[in-house]
Formats: C-alpha cells, structure tokens, sequence
C-alpha cells in the first residue's frame, strides 16, 4: 500500500507542528507492508535519524505557496506516485480529491467557540476544514472529546472514527539551566505556563487568579509561549493588576531551552478552556513538575489522576489552587512523583503503529491483491 502523509505543517509553532513532525518521524521507520511517502516542507531541517528518501521536499515560504501546495502539488504526487491513500493530520486538505484519505481532527474549537478566533481562521477552517473530514475515508480523533464532538457537531458516525492518543515527549535538558532562566529574565520562583498566548486558554482568569493570592506567595506568575490572536486583552489584565510587577511574558521559549525553563517551575498551571490534546501538560508530567490543569474537554485524559483538576471558569478555585502550591508541599510531591509515570503511557511509536492500523483499516485489501 503506498500512503502519502502531507508534513507541511512540520514548519509550525503549535501542538499540530509537533503532531505533523513526530509521525513523520516514526512513520519514516515503517518498513513493513505500507510505503508512506512524507511530504516536507523544504524549509525545515529533517527530524534526526530519518531516512531522507522517504522525505520529498515542498517549497512553503508563505500562507499562499502553502495553499498551492496542499490543493495543488499534492494532487499531483498522488497521480504521479499512483498513492493509495493520503493522511492530512491537521484537519485542512484540498477541496477536491477521489483519492481515500485519513484526516487527524485536533479539535473542533472553531466551531465550539469562534469568538476565540479572528473570522478569516475561522472562514478557512469551517471552507476547507469542514469540508476534508467529511470526505475522509477515516477519521482520526487525538482524544476522546474530539470524537465525541465529531459526533456531536458535525454527525460524524462513531464507526469512522478512531482515536490515537499523541505521544509525549520529554524535553531534553540542558547544560546550563540557571543561564538560560536568566537569559528569559525568569525570577527565581514562579508557577509557569507555557503555550500559545490566545483566549482559550484562559489566561485573564489565571492573572485574576494570581493576582488574588500574590500577597500570600512567594512565587511570580510567568506566562511564556508565542502570541497568538485576540492578545491585547490579556497583556491589559496583566497590565491592570495589582502585583503586575510579578507577571512576566518571556515569549516563546525555543525546543531546547523548555527543560530548563519547566524544571525551573514551582509548578505548571494550564487551565485551558478547550483543548484536544494538550502536549504542554503532558511535557510537564513527564519531568515531574507539578500539574495544575483543567478539568474539562481532553485534559482529565491527558493528566489521569497526576494533575490537581480545577474548574478552569472558577476564578476562585483558580486562586484556591495556587494558593495551595504555597501551603500544600505534600501535594506538589505527590503530583511531581505521579506524573512520569502518567505521561509514560503516550508514546509517538504507540501513535505511530496505531496510524498504520488506521491506514489498514481505510483499504483493505482485495483478496489476492499485493499491496506492495
């Protein structure tokens, strides 16, 4: 069986870029009945130890030359390669194809909660999204509470759709942690939260928070990662608040510098209003830092009983929790000891060998006919 797995997305920031350059990497290994073929965006280095020929590279520089690529150039490998199946695993592919496709739905937020989005996202998503996983052969949900919204939604049979948890991955550590906290400006304590700067994740609520309790601790409040949309209003929260001297931004945080910057936390607090996976929790169970997170939509998968749940709309209970980073230390040592152990059971080789299944499930073959 010959699949084509479209990695243009390997080049972005965000949980879907992870997603798109872990199964690359893994798939790339698969040397058993099925020839996946990755498309690569030319820009980006390979993921290490690959084998390169699996990889065709892709000139993307720009939203355009991207678009021309997933509605046109695909469509050419596909017919020249005689492709069997493509993968598309961030929910967008063309507006037109006959070829069987997978299609990996990370969330359906766009259609949860579009105020969280500028229009035009939520335009593209809803006319080239929508319209892809109605058309895929298979479906691949990365949680539970994705395929309950495929469900929901859109009315996408239960029987199309598969869930394959993403694996984790634990950031590897550096050699001078204490260097790269100062060169983020870090302060010597602090809870942390790393991820997209953007409204879902709840951010004003966290500063309100922390802002209720920063006169009873010792720790500052850091909220890192890259801007996303709709930011004003949460530098403004931050801005407006009492102990605003102790909310930091260091922006994004590069793949090396995430162990230190994690580790050096007191604890990790993510209360995202809507996630479908969250691989910035995971990353933090993985090293033991003390999880703080939501108890809604995929997280109580993702955190299992590792993490402290809180209602994420509870202000208080927001504040409640932090507090407790203060006055519990028996707590944060019972989640610092649970959490590797929780984020252990996701792997990107587990996810990997489930997405082959996924592609023999989509064909199966004729009796008699090679797949080779």
């Amino acid at each position: 069986m010959k699949v084509l797995f479209n990695a243009l997305q390997a080049g972005n920031r965000s949980g879907t870029g992870v997603y798109a350059t872990q199964l690359a990497r893994w798939l790339s290994k698969n040397t058993g009945d099925i020839d996946v073929q990755i498309c690569w965006p030319r820009e980006c280095p390979l993921p290490p130890m690959v084998p390169s020929s699996a990889f065709t590279p892709i000139a993307t520089p720009n939203l355009l030359r991207r678009i021309w690529a997933d509605q046109i150039e695909l469509g050419r490998l596909v017919r020249q390669r005689h492709i069997e199946l493509v993968h598309y695993p961030a929910t967008i592919g063309p507006l037109r194809s006959t070829t069987a496709s997978i299609v990996t739905v990370h969330d359906l937020s766009f259609l949860r909660h579009p105020e969280w989005f500028y229009r035009r996202h939520v335009f593209y998503f809803r006319f080239l999204g929508l319209p892809t996983i109605r058309r895929a052969t298979r479906i691949i949900a990365v949680s539970q509470a994705t395929a309950h919204d495929l469900v929901e939604l859109l009315g996408i049979p239960a029987s199309r759709i598969d869930v394959v948890y993403n694996g984790i991955e634990s950031p590897i550590p550096a050699s001078d942690p204490i260097a790269i906290r100062a060169a983020y400006g870090l302060p010597p304590s602090y809870v942390l939260y790393l991820g997209t700067v953007e409204p879902r994740k709840n951010l004003i609520r966290l500063i309100r928070a922390y802002d209720n309790v920063a006169g009873t601790c010792s720790f500052d409040l850091v909220l890192a990662g890259r801007p996303g949309w709709k930011t004003a209003s949460i530098r403004q929260a931050a801005a407006d608040a009492q102990h605003r001297e102790r909310i930091h931004f260091p922006g994004f945080i590069a793949e090396k510098d995430k162990h230190a910057v994690l580790t050096g936390a007191a604890a990790f607090v993510y209360p995202s209003l809507f996630e479908g996976f969250g691989l910035p929790v995971g990353e933090a169970l993985s090293l033991g830092v003390p999880v703080i997170t939501s108890s809604t939509s995929s997280l109580p998968e993702v955190a299992g009983d590792a993490a402290l749940l809180v209602d994420p709309v509870c202000e208080n209970a927001l504040s409640d929790a932090l507090e407790r980073c203060e006055t519990d230390p028996g707590m944060l040592r019972s989640l610092a000891a649970s959490g590797p152990s929780q984020a252990a059971r996701f792997s990107w080789e587990n996810c990997a060998s489930a997405t082959l299944d996924v592609y023999r499930h989509a064909i199966m073959p004729a009796p008699g006919r090679s797949t080779a």
